[in-house]
């Protein structure tokens, strides 16, 4: 099932599926210098502590969110929009349904890494609770650059499965 709301209704955000491997690849590698190989992909289609959602958009993915939570702990690994669909909440709709999944599976605060040059996203980051907990130094390669290291903590509440539409 697709959740059609927000300020982008021409946007459906769903599970990430097997079939969507190839287009979240091909958004990856438009986005990042430094992109995940193929096989770091996969691990989030097996179920377990992997989470993965997808924004859809006239049949072409948009993009995606993935992670692990592992309660009392999660983490945000990945999250790319493609670039001809950012400024319309796609990002800001990935993220706050990352926080939701992981508080309902239990976790008490989500961890991710940002570029330090990447104010874009830490704007974001910061709007959905996210604060500076650390530093990585030359975390990033191509350019190395540094990371910077940001938790928000959840709301507690009885542990439960995220919808896996």
């Amino acid at each position: 099932m697709e959740e059609r709301t927000g300020s982008s209704p021409d946007v459906a955000f769903r599970a990430f599926t097997a079939g969507d491997l190839g287009a979240v690849i091909a958004l990856e590698r438009r986005v990042f210098s430094t992109p995940w190989e193929t096989d770091a992909f996969r691990a989030f289609l097996r179920p377990g502590p992997a989470f993965a959602r997808v924004a859809v958009a006239g049949g072409e993915i948009v993009g995606y969110a993935l992670g692990w939570c592992a309660p009392p702990e999660a983490e945000l690994m990945n999250l790319a929009v493609d670039p001809r669909w950012r400024g319309r909440a796609v990002a800001s709709r990935l993220v706050r349904w990352v926080l939701e999944a992981c508080a309902g599976r239990g976790a008490r605060e989500i961890f991710l890494e940002v570029r330090v040059s990447n104010e874009a996203a830490q704007r974001l980051y910061v709007r959905h609770g996210f604060e500076v907990c650390g530093r990585r130094r030359d975390y990033y390669a191509d350019p190395r650059e540094d990371a910077l290291v940001y938790r928000a903590r959840l709301a507690a509440g009885p542990p439960a499965e995220p919808a896996r539409d």
